[in-house]
């Protein structure tokens, strides 16, 4: 079972496509660890009290009851119950005794994981930002380069920019309670990875040894409903895409990349290599007042998102039905 601050559960953290499910796939192969695809389920517990727009009931009253009802101890009392319900029902399918959730897009809501379960373990599993670009055009086909060029208001540019930054600054505030991983190494060393990762979540090594967990046979071991698919076509840890950037972006590309990052940033993160590598090939880089720009604008555009949502649940009035009409022409397509 979940204890009532986190006790047995883990959150394995990453922006999309650093390797997350590689790792997953990997723990959930442990007799006492459980690691199911995405749950997702503490993004949509933060919003307690939001509904949709075109919710009947309307969504400004909702919103605007639930939040004169509750005081914030139960807000975090009810949130805290939901999800340790949700996990125990999980473990208790597979007959495990620790979970670990690993939701990407947890780096949203980094602080709220910490505030309703103090006593979670973190992992953050982090990948070279390049590589991590390169793969979000192989698989999903977005260029991220071109969405940061044309200032998209796009998830996928979050993920990369403010994701990142997210990530590491919750990682030096929080200490020890957060082991950062390098997926360059794991893959390398993935008996050693495991080994350092099953220490920190205060679980023993396998009966057969942490070798037995990077073996998961033909077709992953199991079937994704999100995350890599490419797991299922690979049997264990390997290195192949690894500095697989310098083959996918022209240097026009790299260098918006780099701008958004940062030289700094990315030195930080263990990859002076990669500058290194950029240097040389004669990329441009604006210098880092561009990075912060950048990521500013990446924080304001998701900072307006979470302001209309708290708009629309927090009036005591009902959104006029112009724009009721409007959003459902939106979501048709018209």
């Amino acid at each position: 079972m979940i204890g009532s601050t986190g006790q047995g559960l883990g959150f394995l953290l990453g922006v999309p496509r650093s390797g997350t499910t590689l790792l997953s796939t990997m723990l959930e192969r442990h007799p006492a660890i459980a690691s199911p695809a995405e749950p997702w389920i503490m993004l949509a517990l933060e919003q307690l009290g939001c509904v949709d727009v075109r919710h009947p009931a309307n969504a400004q009253l909702v919103g605007s009851a639930v939040g004169r009802f509750w005081i914030e101890d139960s807000r975090r009392a009810a949130i805290r119950g939901a999800a340790s319900a949700l996990y125990g029902a999980a473990l208790e399918r597979t007959g495990k005794t620790f979970l670990v959730d690993k939701t990407p897009r947890y780096y949203l809501i980094l602080d709220f994981l910490a505030e309703i379960f103090p006593e979670a373990r973190f992992i953050w599993l982090k990948r070279d930002p390049l590589d991590v670009a390169a793969s979000y055009r192989t698989t999903w086909q977005v260029n991220l380069a071109s969405a940061i060029a044309e200032g998209l208001d796009e998830p996928a540019v979050f993920d990369l920019v403010a994701g990142l930054d997210r990530l590491e600054r919750f990682a030096a505030a929080r200490g020890e309670a957060v082991l950062t991983v390098g997926y360059e190494q794991l893959v390398a060393e993935p008996e050693a990875g495991l080994e350092r990762i099953l220490e920190h979540l205060g679980l023993a090594p396998p009966p057969e040894g942490t070798a037995s967990l990077t073996r998961f046979g033909a077709g992953g071991g199991r079937g994704q409903g999100f995350g890599d698919s490419k797991i299922l076509e690979t049997d264990r840890p390997h290195q192949d895409s690894v500095g697989g950037w310098q083959g996918v972006f022209d240097d026009g590309e790299l260098s918006i990349l780099l701008d958004a990052l940062g030289a700094e940033r990315l030195r930080r993160l263990g990859y002076g290599g990669t500058v290194d590598a950029l240097n040389a090939r004669g990329v441009t880089f604006r210098g880092e007042e561009g990075a912060a720009r950048e990521l500013a604008r990446i924080e304001g555009l998701i900072a307006d998102r979470m302001a209309d949502i708290r708009l629309v649940t927090s009036l005591d009035q009902p959104l006029h039905s112009a724009v009721q009409g409007r959003v459902r022409r939106a979501l048709r397509g018209d």
